[in-house]
């Protein structure tokens, strides 16, 4: 009995050790997306849209373009305050497309940060951030995309 105990053991800390572990702090990728979201955020602390919109994909900049940057980082700015620290939440990967959450600490509150990047990690396809204050605003101010 000990003698199987042992081996069940040994089987659990080999399949252990040689599992992959996809979580995107073991990865380059972390880094390339970390980087990319430090951009997006500097970018709308300093109110500079060439920074928060470098690694940002065609039909992004499109939809995001520099009016729609000022309102957004207006926006940002009166309900969340300043950017001021990030942890990784959450990765996931799928359909060739890479999405990382943040918890993000601003100055005002907290803020959920997802951003989606194609297949390589060198382009964002996608920011979405949420907070309480923003659902709030939003939910009073229903012109704000106008």
């Amino acid at each position: 009995m000990k003698q199987i105990f042992l081996i069940l053991l040994l089987i659990l800390v080999l399949v252990t050790g040689c599992a992959k572990n996809n979580s995107p702090e073991n990865t380059g990728e972390n880094a390339i997306a970390d980087t990319k979201a430090e951009n997006i955020l500097d970018g709308l602390n300093t109110e500079d849209y060439e920074t928060f919109s470098r690694d940002l994909s065609d039909n992004v900049k499109e939809s995001m373009n520099e009016e729609a940057f000022s309102k957004l980082s207006k926006f940002i700015k009166d309900n969340s305050g300043d950017y001021v620290t990030k942890t990784l939440a959450a990765s996931k990967d799928e359909n060739n497309m890479h999405t990382m959450s943040y918890d993000c600490q601003f100055s005002l509150e907290s803020v959920f940060l997802t951003i989606t990047f194609n297949e390589d990690y060198s382009i964002v396809e996608g920011i979405y951030f949420d907070s309480e204050n923003m659902r709030a605003a939003l939910a009073q101010n229903l012109d704000f995309a106008k």
